[in-house]
């Protein structure tokens, strides 16, 4: 389906991306969890919608991708966004960072 609307064969998508050294899975996986970050950062939607509306179809295994892609857990990325968007200082910000790190 993907390559179709693309415009290209599946082979064709395949060795484009092997080109590039990645798999197609792996570009998938990419884009989700990018656009699934940039939603929990604009809107209140409930994390389980985000996930389902970036093709996840379990929140379990979303979770544990996005905590593998960026170290921290959706919700923390959200708390990450609340506290940036509020103005906090550079030292709130950073106790932040840190508390989501342990």
């Amino acid at each position: 389906m993907a390559a179709r609307s693309l415009g290209c064969s599946l082979s064709t998508l395949h060795k484009t991306c092997a080109k590039h050294g990645v798999t197609f899975n792996q570009l998938l996986m990419e884009t989700r969890l990018s656009v699934a970050a940039a939603m929990l950062g604009r809107s209140s939607d409930r994390i389980s919608e985000i996930a389902y509306a970036c093709g996840f179809t379990s929140l379990p295994h979303f979770c544990r991708q996005f905590k593998a892609r960026y170290k921290v857990s959706p919700r923390q990325m959200r708390d990450w966004y609340v506290v940036k968007k509020e103005g906090k200082s550079k030292d709130q910000v950073l106790t932040c960072l840190e508390l989501m790190l342990r």
